[in-house]
């Protein structure tokens, strides 16, 4: 849900939201620099939760990526699409 692909976003704390998928017990969520997730910045489990939020954005106005996939009883769903975003604007 947010931040939406192509989106700009201000601040050091960002919240991260997505749909709930039916009878999911946990999450993964990934957040990265790069599209092919190599180096992650963030890599985290939510325990069902739909939503995250990170703190420690630097608002530089650099790009990022994220994705999500569920987990149930048979396991890990694959990976949401890759969506990116932009985190505060670059210095003049």
């Amino acid at each position: 849900i947010s931040p939406t692909d192509g989106s700009t976003v201000s601040g050091t704390s960002i919240v991260f939201e997505w749909n709930a998928v039916g009878g999911a017990t946990n999450y993964a969520v990934q957040v990265s620099t790069d599209a092919s997730f190599s180096p992650l910045f963030h890599y985290n489990y939510t325990r069902g939760a739909t939503s995250c939020t990170y703190n420690d954005f630097p608002d530089d106005g650099s790009g990022y990526y994220w994705r999500v996939r569920a987990y149930n009883a048979a396991g890990w769903g694959e990976w949401s699409s890759v969506w990116s975003f932009t985190n505060g604007t670059s210095p003049p």
